[in-house]
């Protein structure tokens, strides 16, 4: 990862580039989104384009361990506001960085625990939403 790097998740070249989400049990109002992000790679895992199926054991140790209450900062104003152009730029083609300089992004998530050198967990609720089928 690199400073100024915009990280889209889900990235906009992904078709469709949304998450469909569908509750698993009646009564289900989200899913949790966990990222992690690592300065290297995490022992035992092979990132490739085939889901990987963890143990729960492990991942409530990660959590544990690199996991936090996420801190959001919301730009004055700025909440359901679009992308800046500096930021579409910065997504479309990842070869333009953000600069210091640029408009801050509209909402910001972090963990307060995290340490140099250390990875960051965070986990996001997705909620369930309504949606009209077009007829």
């Amino acid at each position: 990862m690199v400073p100024g790097r915009v990280t889209e998740i889900p990235d906009r070249e992904d078709r469709p580039p949304y998450f469909t989400l569908t509750p698993s049990t009646a009564g289900a109002v989200a899913d949790a989104l966990t990222i992690i992000v690592s300065p290297k790679p995490l022992e035992g895992l092979t990132i490739g384009r085939d889901p990987l199926k963890l143990e729960r054991s492990r991942v409530a140790q990660w959590e544990k361990d690199w996991g936090a209450a996420p801190g959001k900062l919301e730009l004055e104003g700025g909440a359901g506001r679009g992308w800046t152009p500096e930021e579409k730029a910065a997504g479309a083609d990842g070869t333009r960085l953000l600069k210091r300089d640029d408009p801050g992004p509209q909402t910001l998530y972090y963990n307060p625990k995290a340490k140099p050198g250390m990875p960051v967990l965070v986990k996001l609720d997705l909620r369930y939403g309504k949606h009209e089928v077009a007829k």
